[in-house]
């Protein structure tokens, strides 16, 4: 070779990439990493509401099972009151009070508001309605299940004495 002359380096195979192209650019790499959090952020969200959903169904469901516990209790103490000759026919709605409900094995949740009133029906067959009115908070809101029931008038101590 003479001494003034040039020499080019080539690589062994046209082929292969130089190490300028190996891997990926700051900005490529930048970029990947926003549109991940992006979705990230979103699956995020999808999932929060998703927990606040089944949760707020959770709430709903034991509201629902109170109610019919307290349906059956009532029912329970309506069928001891008969017996003994405490009901009356008025029209007048009467609240039960916990304590009765709690004698028949009816225990309210502490974050649950349930109210039970009976009152003789006006129309229909002779008998006591019973209206259960379960409340709680969800999300800042007053959420309300009420269930109503009917108690007919018939011997009840002939039933009970055949159970």
């Amino acid at each position: 070779m003479k001494s003034g002359a040039m020499t080019v380096k080539r690589s062994r195979c046209f082929n292969q990439p130089s190490e300028r192209d190996l891997g990926f650019s700051l900005v490529e790499a930048l970029a990947s990493l926003a549109i991940a959090a992006a979705l990230l952020v979103g699956i995020m969200g999808y999932f929060t509401t998703a927990y606040v959903g089944v949760r707020q169904d959770g709430t709903r469901s034991q509201a629902v099972s109170q109610s019919e516990r307290a349906i059956e209790a009532t029912r329970a103490w309506l069928m001891d009151q008969y017996a003994q000759g405490k009901l009356d026919t008025s029209a007048q709605s009467k609240q039960v009070q916990p304590g009765d409900l709690a004698s028949n094995g009816f225990a309210a949740s502490p974050n649950m508001n349930t109210t039970v009133t009976y009152g003789y029906a006006q129309s229909g067959p002779p008998g006591w309605e019973i209206t259960v009115t379960t409340t709680w908070q969800s999300r800042g809101q007053l959420q309300t299940y009420q269930i109503t029931s009917f108690f007919g008038k018939y011997d009840h101590a002939k039933s009970r004495a055949s159970q």
